[in-house]
């Protein structure tokens, strides 16, 4: 994870994604402070699936330049080097079973994220920290293995436990994730000179930056 800056809305975002999307409240006599859960917002629209959301992909992916805004891996167009192919998805940053109706359709609360991360391990679980409003970062590598994640040494008490919890929720240590930054980390380490910096940083933002700071990579 690595500060982003999501910016405005995007000028269509009204009327493509927000309106619609009250309009189905409306329709289903659903107030906008409602909690439902997500099965219940998708039965609200009828024959319409209401994930409106969902039209913004391509927004949203150039806002995070393609990565993912919780695990950093570049998403859909990038091949791992174990030949992987990574999908992004529209991930609610406040869960929308967790949080009033209305926010499904708000652009603040929409990041880019890796499909595994967003459906497997995040799910509707309250994550604290935001990428769009961190300043510094909340991680660092495990120095004896750069395929795991350690809270950011130096951080107060109740930053660390956010960062604590944020692992948990996001699996960022679990296979799914240790596995493939770890195959990055040796491929760059490998071959930094043939990548070089502006491709590292573009493939694994955060992965390159940490590298560089240990002296991994040149």
């Amino acid at each position: 994870m690595i500060p982003v800056l999501l910016g405005p809305e995007p000028p269509d975002f009204d009327g493509r994604v927000r309106q619609p999307g009250l309009r189905v409240l409306a329709a289903a006599g659903l107030s906008l402070s409602a909690i439902v859960s997500r099965a219940e917002l998708m039965r609200a629209g009828g024959r319409i699936k209401p994930d409106f959301w969902r039209r913004m992909r391509h927004e949203l992916k150039a806002v995070f330049s393609g990565c993912c805004a919780y695990s950093c891996f570049l998403l859909e167009d990038a091949i791992t080097p174990s030949g992987d192919e990574l999908s992004g998805s529209v991930d609610h940053f406040q869960p929308i079973s967790r949080s009033p109706a209305g926010l499904a359709y708000e652009w603040s609360n929409l990041r880019w994220a890796w499909r595994t991360i967003d459906n497997q391990y995040k799910k509707d679980k309250v994550l604290t920290l935001d990428p769009c409003a961190i300043s510094t970062l909340p991680f660092e590598l495990d120095v004896g293995d750069f395929g795991r994640l350690l809270p950011q040494a130096g951080l107060d008490a109740h930053t660390r436990t956010e960062a604590e919890q944020a692992l948990l929720i996001l699996g960022l240590n679990q296979p799914d994730c240790v596995v493939r930054r770890r195959a990055w980390a040796d491929d760059f380490m490998a071959n930094a000179h043939q990548y070089g910096d502006q491709l590292m940083q573009s493939l694994q933002p955060f992965l390159w930056q940490q590298l560089k700071t240990l002296g991994a990579i040149p």
